[in-house]
């Protein structure tokens, strides 16, 4: 189950993501209009569920079962 908050996350990073495949954390928190340690451990939550692929400093990819959510 997928929390309303959560699904936001992964809307934002599916339409930043279309244009080229990988998304920043600056980025994200930009768009989202929020700070960098929010979005990050928003990242790591949603990677523990397999939804994102994160790394510290890398740029974040959706992954397939976070591109159908």
């Amino acid at each position: 189950m997928v929390s309303l908050t959560e699904e936001n996350y992964l809307k934002a990073l599916f339409n930043l993501a279309k244009q080229n495949g990988e998304v920043s954390i600056n980025e994200l928190s930009k768009h989202l209009g929020i700070k960098m340690p929010t979005a990050n451990s928003m990242m790591k939550k949603l990677a523990e569920k397999k939804f994102v692929l994160y790394e510290s400093y890398k740029p974040l990819r959706l992954t397939p079962k976070g591109k159908k959510t």
